[in-house]
């Protein structure tokens, strides 16, 4: 499974997948970079939930890292739809993708 290293941000949670696996699942986003394009962009990652990293681009580093963070935030309530449970730490309380924006 490939990481988005190094990383700006990240968070940790404990899963229970469709399966009945149990993960620790690292949500991170990597830092902004600027591209030849003059566009800003950056990488995330979702762990096991989502293992390929994604490049989110936006017009500037602000804009990029807002729209990477949300897109964890989309690709986190699409999962929750699949099956997925989300919680802050193994025998934690459930957590959800609107806590990354508290």
């Amino acid at each position: 499974m490939a990481s988005v290293q190094p990383y700006l941000v990240k968070r940790t949670w404990f899963a229970i997948a469709p399966d009945g696996g149990h993960h620790e699942v690292d949500l991170i986003v990597g830092p902004p970079t600027q591209r030849s394009s003059g566009d800003w962009a950056v990488r995330v990652s979702l762990g096991v939930v989502e293992p390929r990293p994604t490049e989110i681009y936006g017009v500037d580093s602000w804009q990029a890292m807002n729209l990477g963070m949300r897109f964890i935030g989309r690709l986190l309530e699409s999962a929750e739809k699949e099956g997925w449970q989300f919680y802050w730490n193994s025998g934690g309380e459930r957590a959800s993708p609107g806590d990354l924006f508290l």
